[in-house]
Formats: structure tokens, C-alpha cells, sequence
């Protein structure tokens, strides 16, 4: 699922981005676009920080719980890294 809405996220970003290079934002549409990509960055972060907490938990041992951990914080950094451009879309400033 994780994977799922972070795909979402960046796909939509990317369209958004598309659009504001090209001069096609909608701004009445905009405060609607960035808040369902948040949403959907948040939905990614919940379920990271479940199996992150799963994998501290020990509900998986050995290769499995390093190959979980490995992977939750490659997705903590990926939605950090999708999550910044919401602060500053460029060219909207």
C-alpha cells in the first residue's frame, strides 16, 4: 500500500509540475491538487510507520526484519523527499 500512494503522490506531482511549467494551473484547482497529494504522502507515511513498527516489534526476525527496516527507511526518505516540494512549488512563489 505503501508503494501504492507514494507512486500516486509522485505521478500527481508530476502532472502539477507539468502544468506549472506550461502555464496550465487552474489556481481555484491548485489548494485542491496539493492537499490530495498530501494526503496521499500521509497515507504512505501511516503505513510506513506501521511496519516499522512491526518489523521493532520482532513480529519478523532475521533477513525479513533487515530487509523491512531497509526498506522503511528508504520510504521515510522518499516521502521526505516528495513532501518538500509542497512547501515551495517552483515558479509559484
Amino acid at each position: 500500500m505503501t508503494n501504492q500512494a507514494l507512486f500516486q503522490a509522485q505521478q500527481q506531482l508530476a502532472e502539477l509540475i507539468t502544468a506549472a511549467k506550461s502555464g496550465a494551473i487552474i489556481p481555484i484547482r491548485l489548494p485542491s491538487q496539493l492537499e490530495a497529494i498530501e494526503a496521499l504522502l500521509i497515507q504512505a507515511d501511516q503505513t510506513f510507520e506501521e511496519t516499522l513498527a512491526e518489523a521493532n516489534r520482532g513480529k519478523v526476525s532475521g533477513d525479513a526484519q533487515t530487509v523491512m527496516l531497509e526498506n522503511a527507511e528508504f520510504m521515510k526518505t522518499a516521502i521526505h523527499e516528495l513532501r518538500t516540494p509542497m512547501t515551495s512549488p517552483p515558479g509559484l512563489h
